[in-house]
């Protein structure tokens, strides 16, 4: 059972399937975007995305995601869209990854399916791989050109591919020590760049141009008895295959912020594929001349609305007042008058040989479509600005007026409050006059009791004069009589003394006579002892 739907079917009208429609909306307001595979027929576009579906090995064997065909008929019609999604947790959010296949390019000479298919895809994915066979070439540089002027850029309904990411897998090289199996390869960008002289168009238009180069897988593979075994692929590509894996991954992260619901999503789809249906460079087909003479147009045409875009910002530069919205009016007028004369004369400067004046038609009406509508709305804008100005003018004189009658409220009750606050301090001040007056005559009363003590202080002061006087007198004499006496008694204390000293020295004397005699006695006994 296949694994993958059909999103885009080339009928007549084209349109979004059910299927595909139901199946992102079951996953509502989850996250979601598109990584979407282009290129030729036959190149195995096909084959490399069923493998990048599949990150890891759970079975020996590859899973058919998408229709893999034999030989050169091409297999895939429209673009398929894997069932489900793969998952990725990214800052705490979940991200459903759809991987989409497209039918092969260059399979028929109608350019009018592939410039759908290309469009279409560069329009929902922000991450494209385009797949070529070693190298890209001049051919689709000029595919991938065509659809960014005529089908993406000048489409208001697609998303800018400024902010998307280009992957070029340039299959089948040749195996080199700085082929990095898969990895985006910085130094091969650069080669490419200097051989392809017109390259730099990709460069400009996308956020992220980035080149994978992968081997040749075994022979094995191309069999139509492919035994769809791993083993069988050749080690080399599945290691390619990882390393485009782990950048894919590190891209997807970059995506978070800007991915939006699978139901918006959902409904993006038909919007995008009916704004690109009413597009004459899908709707008619066209030859390779055709195509680069219509994008040659389409520039000159961008280039005109630029200059116009630049122009035109000037006669806003006025005061943002009523009176000079018919001034901006009427010099837009003149500008848009001058740039609608321009728009028919492009044609007229070029010599063309593969389309006529009526193949431009479409390109100079959407041109003047778009400077209509700019200056339209810049005039909106700026009739919004005086709007917005004057009504915030009538809000801020209501403000206004509002505050000055809330501050004179607020006066009139402060010189309210003042002046009662004034009388109650006028009341106080009384009062308090009144108590200084009573405090005076106490005062008074009380000066007269202190003076009378004063007198009083001072006659006990003479008296305790007196009395001291008369204390001293007495204790000087008392103090003399008494050192008198002192005196004599220290006097016979000093001779007590002397005699005291005299006759411990007699002590002294006698004693040591007195020790003498004994040892004298005890010579004596003992020489009496022996003698017995």
């Amino acid at each position: 059972m296949s694994e993958s739907v059909l999103l885009l079917e080339l009928s007549n009208p084209p349109k979004i399937t059910k299927c595909a429609k139901d199946i992102l909306e079951q996953y509502g307001q989850e996250k979601c975007l598109f990584l979407s595979s282009m290129g030729r027929y036959r190149e195995g576009k096909s084959f490399l995305m069923s493998l990048l579906y599949q990150s890891d090995y759970q079975s020996e064997k590859i899973k058919d995601i998408f229709k893999v065909g034999f030989g050169d008929k091409s297999v895939t019609k429209g673009v398929f869209m894997t069932k489900t999604p793969i998952k990725r947790t990214i800052k705490g959010e979940t991200l459903n990854v759809f991987f989409l296949d497209s039918q092969g390019l260059f399979a028929t000479d109608v350019k009018k399916t592939d410039n759908l298919i290309v469009s279409f895809l560069l329009s929902i994915s922000p991450i494209c791989i385009f797949n070529v066979n070693s190298r890209l070439n001049s051919t689709d540089i000029d595919t991938l050109k065509f659809n960014l002027y005529l089908g993406v850029v000048d489409n208001e309904n697609c998303i800018k591919t400024k902010e998307s990411t280009m992957i070029i897998t340039c299959r089948d090289r040749p195996v080199t020590h700085d082929m990095l199996l898969g990895k985006f390869n910085v130094a091969f960008r650069a080669e490419q760049k200097e051989k392809c002289k017109n390259l730099y168009t990709l460069l400009e238009n996308f956020k992220r141009l980035e080149f994978s180069l992968f081997p040749e897988p075994n022979t094995s593979v191309m069999c139509e008895d492919f035994s769809s075994y791993y083993k069988d692929v050749g080690q080399s590509f599945l290691k390619a295959k990882d390393n485009l894996k782990t950048e894919l991954e590190n891209i997807f992260a970059n995506y978070i912020n800007d991915a939006i619901s699978c139901s918006q999503n959902s409904i993006n789809l038909s919007t995008v594929l009916h704004s690109l249906c009413q597009n004459d460079f899908v709707k008619k087909e066209r030859s390779f001349q055709q195509l680069q003479e219509l994008m040659t147009f389409q520039i000159e045409y961008n280039k005109l609305y630029q200059d116009f875009d630049d122009k035109t910002a000037s006669i806003f530069n006025v005061d943002i007042e009523r009176k000079n919205i018919s001034k901006v009016k009427k010099d837009g007028n003149v500008f848009l008058q001058k740039f609608s004369t321009s728009a028919y004369f492009v044609y007229k400067d070029r010599r063309l040989m593969a389309i006529n004046e009526n193949d431009i038609i479409p390109l100079k009406e959407t041109f003047l479509q778009k400077i209509t509508t700019l200056l339209q709305n810049r005039i909106q804008v700026f009739e919004s600005l005086i709007n917005t100005f004057e009504e915030n003018k009538n809000n801020l004189d209501e403000k206004l007026e509002k505050y000055i009658k809330e501050r004179d409220e607020t006066l009139k009750q402060i010189q309210v409050n003042f002046e009662d606050e004034i009388e109650k301090k006028r009341l106080e001040m009384n009062e308090l006059q009144s108590k200084i007056d009573r405090q005076e005559i106490v005062m008074d009363s009380v000066k007269e009791q202190f003076e009378e003590l004063q007198n009083e202080i001072q006659t006990l002061e003479r008296d305790s004069k007196e009395i001291n006087d008369n204390y001293q007198e007495k204790f000087e004499l008392l103090n003399k009589t008494q050192s008198e006496k002192i005196e004599k008694y220290l006097i016979k204390l000093r001779n007590l003394e002397k005699q005291s000293k005299k006759e411990r020295r007699r002590f002294y004397k006698l004693q040591r006579e007195t020790l003498k005699e004994v040892e004298a006695m005890k010579k004596k006994k003992k020489a009496i002892c022996v003698i017995s």
